[in-house]
């Protein structure tokens, strides 16, 4: 049996002050507690053996201190698979309880399939495209 192996490497970002938290700079906002965790799109090639995510959380930083592991027995990953690999990652990285993780689970994944469809669409067209959001903005109450 082939077992295939890829890595989830975390690198920490925070961004320089934004004088207004709107629009395009909404993400950087780290009022109330507010962090952005951010997948590269890149990483989600087949081929590549390692996701690349960009948090400002320190939480999930000390967590995850070394790259997360994640095997499969496949020897080629699709990219459903490599999103749901990242959204368990980041789960478990923030101090969200199995509820709600299930909760939210699948609907988070298939938006994350969808925007990445969208972003892939935008970058084939040549014209500008100034209505199509590239991330999801998602809360999470206790």
């Amino acid at each position: 049996m082939l077992n295939k192996e890829i890595l989830i490497g975390y690198t920490f970002f925070r961004s320089e002050k934004v004088k207004w938290y709107t629009g395009a700079d909404t993400i950087y906002s780290t009022q109330k507690g507010k962090s952005y965790i951010l997948l590269h799109v890149d990483s989600l090639q087949k081929e590549k053996d390692m996701l690349t995510i960009v948090t400002n959380n320190r939480h999930i930083i000390k967590k995850y201190d070394r790259p997360f592991k994640i095997n499969s027995d496949r020897a080629i990953m699709n990219t459903k698979y490599r999103i749901s690999k990242y959204l368990t990652s980041v789960f478990c990285g923030l101090p969200i309880d199995i509820k709600a993780r299930n909760k939210y689970f699948l609907r988070i994944r298939q938006l994350l399939l969808d925007k990445l469809l969208v972003i892939e669409n935008r970058l084939k067209k040549q014209n500008k495209n100034r209505q199509t959001t590239t991330y999801i903005k998602f809360s999470h109450g206790k």
